[in-house]
C-alpha cells in the first residue's frame, strides 16, 4: 500500500477508492474490519477530502469496543497500539543490513484517539511523549490525561530517498 511509482498504489489511493468508490455501509464495514477489533460497534463515521496540491483526507471515526482494555484486580490496561500502528515494521536486524533502503515515497499521517476511562481510574504513570526524528522521517508520539479522558496524538512522516544500510 506504499508508494505512488512503479505501479504500487499511494496511501490516498487506497482511502479515496473506500470514500468515492464505496457506500456507507461498506465504508463502515471496512473501517470495523480495519480496526482489528472483534467487538466493535461503529457510532459514526466521516470523511472531509481536501483536494489540493497535497490531497488530504480527514477520517473521523467514532466507536464502542467492549473488553478492549484488560483488568487486572482493579487495574486498567490500556494499549492504544491498534489504532495507531498501520506501518509494516522491517523485519531484519538494523545491524545486520547490508544493502541502501529505498523509500518510494513522501507522506505523513497524523491519527489522534480519545479513550473514556471508566470513572474512578487514573493514570499510575506519567504521561508519555516521545520524538524521534532521522533524515528518512520523523515520528512523534503524545498522551495526556484530561479529567476521565486519554487523549493519544500521533503524527508520522516519511521523506522519499535512498539511504545507507547504516541508517
Amino acid at each position: 500500500p506504499y508508494g505512488g511509482e512503479r505501479g504500487i498504489p499511494s496511501l490516498q489511493d487506497g482511502l479515496d477508492e473506500l470514500v468515492n468508490r464505496s457506500n456507507k455501509n461498506e465504508q463502515w464495514e471496512e473501517k470495523r474490519r480495519s480496526l482489528g477489533l472483534s467487538d466493535c460497534t461503529i457510532t459514526d463515521l466521516a470523511y472531509q477530502e481536501i483536494k489540493e496540491k497535497t490531497p488530504v483526507i480527514n477520517e473521523t471515526v467514532q466507536f464502542n469496543a467492549d473488553n478492549y482494555a484488560g483488568l487486572s484486580g482493579n487495574r486498567l490496561f490500556i494499549k492504544p497500539g491498534p489504532f495507531l500502528e498501520k506501518r509494516v515494521p522491517f523485519n531484519e536486524n538494523p545491524q545486520f543490513r547490508v544493502n541502501d533502503i529505498e523509500l518510494t515515497s513522501s507522506f505523513q499521517e497524523s491519527d489522534s484517539l480519545m479513550l473514556l476511562l471508566p470513572e474512578g481510574y487514573m493514570a499510575e504513570r506519567p504521561m508519555v511523549h516521545r520524538h524521534y526524528a532521522f533524515s528518512f522521517g520523523s515520528y512523534n508520539f503524545r498522551t495526556a490525561l484530561k479529567g476521565d479522558s486519554l487523549f493519544v496524538t500521533c503524527h508520522f512522516q516519511q521523506q522519499k530517498g535512498i539511504y545507507p544500510a547504516s541508517d
